[in-house]
């Protein structure tokens, strides 16, 4: 008798741990492309800065800490910039949002009108 209940909730157990119930449905995120998808190309203004750890940071007008995967020849901390980039999946980048950089061009400082 002691090994058939034991058997019985064995098999309970086992089976118990077989059925999983499926993953939540993903939420859309409007800045990382979703697996397997093509991310879209974004216009950036901002100015780079030194806070990157691993990757050369780039600081938006609305605030936004983005680390950059490029190309930054002839540009330093401080340029202001505008960059066309790409949300990237993984990076080894320590912080921000990783995109990779499609092009970068130098802007002008902004005049006391500005």
């Amino acid at each position: 008798m002691v090994r058939r209940l034991l058997a019985a909730a064995t098999l309970v157990l086992w089976a118990s741990g077989c059925a999983t119930a499926p993953p939540p449905a993903a939420t859309p995120d409007p800045i990382h492309a979703p697996p397997g998808g093509k991310a879209k190309t974004m216009t950036l203004h901002g100015q780079l800065t030194g806070e990157g750890v691993e990757c050369q940071a780039f600081r938006a007008e609305d605030g936004t800490l983005y680390t950059l995967l490029g190309d930054f020849r002839g540009f330093k901390a401080g340029d202001r910039v505008t960059i066309e980039a790409t949300p990237v999946q993984m990076s080894f980048c320590m912080q921000g949002v990783t995109v990779e950089v499609t092009r970068i061009t130098r802007r002008e400082a902004p005049t006391a009108s500005d």
